[in-house]
């Protein structure tokens, strides 16, 4: 929201609150699912903007403080993984674009978490699993599989199901490990999607939403071999 520390000039809550979508600089950050209608979307800004415009007693500062570092760090999408995977110098990109611990937010959501022995669901990646997508075993193709309700695959001995929805597969990392595969994929949905993993040695089973960007992970070596 532009404006003006200046009492004598700028705009002022008071214009924001009176034509809102005029006076705010509407900007759409990490959005990774589809908006809603358009009239709906303006209607939620202007009601959010209204809201801010009366709790400020004076009048907005032109730059927020520190609003140069907002998007230093940014959350990815599988598409944007794939491009930088795809530059010849991305391991020199990688330290910028991490966030904590070594790892990659992306544009994603998984609810609850799963974690079920040697296999999780993410959503974020870490260096060291970026790289993997790199080797030659890899499959180089993008958006190269889709997956909708009713589909099924294996990763290791457990089974996913698509229960609601649909599920685009990105690039995928699989090898042999003793006998055991130990195997990786980025995956991205449009809208959400229901997901049910069945350990298919160990007969439990669970559920779970998810939304954007994300990744699943069958490492033998996280949990007992199977």
């Amino acid at each position: 929201m532009p404006g003006s520390i200046n009492p004598a000039g700028g705009t002022t809550p008071r214009e924001f609150e009176s034509e809102p979508l005029q006076a705010a600089d509407i900007k759409l950050i990490n959005c990774y699912y589809p908006p809603p209608k358009e009239s709906e979307l303006r209607d939620l800004i202007s009601k959010g903007v209204q809201e801010l415009a009366r709790k400020v007693p004076g009048r907005f500062c032109p730059e927020p403080p520190l609003s140069q570092n907002w998007l230093s760090a940014p959350d990815l999408g599988v598409e944007d993984i794939v491009e930088i995977l795809n530059d010849s110098e991305y391991i020199y990109k990688l330290p910028r674009l991490g966030q904590c611990n070594g790892k990659i937010k992306l544009k994603g959501s998984v609810i609850p978490g799963l974690r079920q022995r040697a296999f999780f669901v993410a959503s974020s990646i870490s260096f060291s699993r970026l790289k993997l997508f790199v080797y030659p075993s890899c499959e180089k193709s993008d958006g190269f599989d889709t997956l909708v309700q009713g589909d099924s695959f294996n990763m290791g001995h457990h089974e996913i199901k698509i229960v609601e929805g649909a599920l685009y597969i990105w690039r995928a990392y699989s090898e042999d490990y003793y006998g055991h595969e130990r195997a990786q994929a980025l995956f991205r949905t449009y809208g959400k999607a229901t997901l049910s993993v069945k350990d298919l040695v160990e007969g439990g089973s669970n559920t779970v939403t998810v939304r954007g960007s994300f990744i699943m992970v069958h490492w033998p070596m996280l949990g007992r071999l199977d």
